[in-house]
This record gives structure tokens, C-alpha cells and sequence, in this order.
């Protein structure tokens, strides 16, 4: 009943849904798990959309139950400094971050690698 259908063919959704009172403590439940596990059987691929690393440990919590665990930063604003402090919070975590995707890049700048989205 929660899953949401999409007009795109094979992509779902479930809405994030009214904050709990204990985020962390249901995240890190066995329920949450049995969750994860019956959607893995379900679909190919899951993705979770996290909150910023910094400052929250949800996406810590989340991240010790998923495959891969991509970093989002900003070009220009997300300094080396915080990528560094989240690598850091990975590390403590003991989990492992994937890739980086480096986003809001001004592709005539970047003439190079611009035939990647022409």
C-alpha cells in the first residue's frame, strides 16, 4: 500500500511519510531491515535519498544496509573540508563510499566533457 507507481515503466516509489519520533531507532530496527530485505527480492536496483551526512546520522544507519553509497557534492560550494569530514564519518561508521557525483557543473566551462550530456 505504500508503494507508489510512477508513469515510467518499472519505477517505483514510497513516500517519505511523517517524521517519526525516533528516526534513528526505527532506521536501525529489525523491521527497517526486514523492509530492505523484502524490496531487494522485489527490485533490481533500490536507491535511498538521504539527508546530508553532516550533522545527521541517518544516512549512516542507511548506509550499513545498502550495496553502494554515492556522496553528492556541489561544485563550487561543498568544500574539501566537509568532503573530508564525511569520509571521516563513513570511516567511523565502518562503511564505505562508492563514487562522488559532483553536481550544479557549468558544462561551457567544461567544454570538455560536455558530450556527455549533448
Amino acid at each position: 500500500q505504500y508503494i507508489n507507481k510512477t508513469n515510467i515503466d518499472n519505477l517505483d516509489f514510497i513516500n517519505l511519510g511523517a517524521t517519526p519520533p525516533s528516526p534513528t531507532e526505527l532506521l536501525s530496527s529489525d523491521n527497517n531491515k526486514l523492509l530492505l530485505e523484502l524490496l531487494k527480492r522485489k527490485y533490481d536496483y533500490i536507491f535511498l535519498d538521504c539527508p546530508p551526512v553532516l550533522g545527521l546520522s541517518d544516512t549512516l544507519i542507511l548506509s550499513r544496509l545498502s550495496n553502494y553509497n554515492i556522496v553528492v557534492a556541489a561544485n563550487k560550494q561543498t568544500k574539501m573540508e566537509q568532503l573530508m569530514d564525511v569520509r571521516k564519518a563513513f570511516m567511523k561508521a565502518k562503511t564505505n563510499i562508492t563514487g562522488v557525483i559532483l553536481n550544479k557543473v557549468d558544462k561551457k566551462f567544461h567544454k570538455y566533457y560536455s558530450y556527455y550530456g549533448e
